[in-house]
């Protein structure tokens, strides 16, 4: 018999004790580490102490618009709630516009705050010391490059603070906040010298009265990293050291800042690798169960005093990383054939079979065979699809939850 156990969620990794799981309501913890897809409309968990861990989490969805992908991505330090940037609606075009929204992590539904706009091209989103005040920078594709502003969290109304570093043309423009610093990160590129990841700290508090002015922040690079970075968050602060994570689109990275601040100071280290473009990456409390089941499906023929049979076998597997219940395999009986036998957890339902899995944990599996008897004299193959599901509310990857395998009759059987 599989051992059952309650419904949880991913364990975030050992790094991430810093002051934000700190701010989190306390139902909300641990929590599970969240990145936005900059390519499709997509969150996604991962797991840094599990770099094989798959982490398909949800589609993001906004009624009344297509959600064409991410472009930031922040957890509001007071009350747990996830906020975004998304791009929407002219998905194949550079006006798209961008859209300030909340998403609920257990469901994807996005809930809209209101519009940035089509030209300032949003590329970061973080929250300052308050739940009221949120930041986001704008990339080399604005009409105003790598600017910062604040943002009204009642309607996404743009308000400009200064302009951050413009570090010789340096591509990825991306923020973070802890400790009563922003974390503003680039790549800095001075033609004919080659590139490095760049860190600008700006003291939020001691912002210039001119909004076109640079914003004075402390510049600190890494001498040897030629890393564009598209997503930040900051994860905790030990002696005026600070660490943060960065995404390099799918590669994840540790940074350590140290205390003393100075050129070629920053040491940057690889982690893992994400399952999709990253555009921001943030914390949840949300009680997630996360796993990816797949199903697989194989076939092997008989003749026996003129009958022609398909013995087919199915697997039901769950990768993990959590405990799944109420898993369900169907199968409907192929076009072409009748049903003569199956496993005994499974029964025919309106012409499919449906296996009972029950519960899976982590890592294991279910095996079900059922035997048909080809009935179609002028079918030169017989085609087969399964599928897996559950009843329980699971987020997982949802592109290998079907399997199909067409068997070949004509000839000699």
């Amino acid at each position: 018999m599989k051992s059952v156990r309650s419904a949880a969620f991913i364990p975030a990794s050992v790094i991430l004790a810093g002051a934000l799981l700190a701010a989190m309501p306390a139902a909300a913890q641990p929590a599970t580490q969240l990145s936005i897809d900059s390519r499709n409309p997509y969150l996604w968990t991962f797991d840094t102490s599990n770099a094989d861990s798959q982490n398909f989490l949800m589609e993001i969805t906004l009624e009344g618009h297509t959600v064409c992908y991410g472009n930031g991505l922040a957890t509001q330090p007071t009350t747990g709630n996830l906020w975004a940037v998304l791009t929407i609606d002219n998905c194949n075009q550079s006006s798209a516009p961008r859209e300030l929204v909340t998403i609920d992590p257990t469901t994807g539904i996005a809930t809209d705050v209101g519009p940035l706009g089509t030209t300032q091209k949003v590329s970061s989103l973080a929250f300052g010391a308050d739940s009221a005040t949120i930041y986001v920078v704008t990339g080399l594709g604005g009409t105003d490059k790598h600017t910062l502003y604040q943002v009204d969290p009642a309607n996404g109304e743009l308000t400009q603070l200064c302009v951050a570093a413009d570090l010789g043309n340096g591509d990825g423009h991306t923020l973070a906040y802890g400790d009563g610093t922003l974390y503003h990160a680039t790549m800095n590129c001075n033609f004919g010298e080659g590139c490095a990841t760049t860190f600008e700290l700006i003291d939020t508090t001691n912002l210039p009265a001119d909004p076109t002015d640079p914003c004075g922040g402390t510049l600190i690079s890494s001498d040897d990293t030629f890393l564009e970075p598209t997503a930040l968050m900051f994860v905790s602060s030990d002696g005026g050291n600070v660490t943060l994570l960065m995404a390099n689109f799918t590669d994840l990275y540790t940074v350590e800042i140290p205390g003393t601040t100075g050129v070629d100071g920053v040491d940057i280290t690889y982690v893992r690798t994400l399952s999709g473009d990253s555009k921001g990456l943030a914390l949840t409390g949300a009680d997630l169960v996360t796993a990816d089941l797949i199903v697989t499906n194989g076939a092997q023929k008989f003749r026996n005093k003129g009958h022609r049979t398909i013995e087919y076998t199915l697997q039901a597997v769950n990768l993990g990383p959590d405990t799944v219940t109420g898993i369900v395999v169907t199968n409907p009986i192929p076009t072409g054939t009748t049903l003569v036998s199956s496993s005994i957890d499974c029964t025919e339902q309106f012409g499919s079979l449906v296996c009972d899995v029950g519960t899976l944990d982590p890592q294991s599996n279910e095996f079900f065979t059922f035997t048909v008897e080809v009935t179609c004299k002028k079918c030169s193959s017989i085609d087969n699809v399964v599928s897996i599901s559950t009843t329980e509310t699971i987020y997982e990857y949802p592109f290998n939850n079907s399997s199909s395998l067409t068997t070949s009759v004509k000839g000699k059987f």
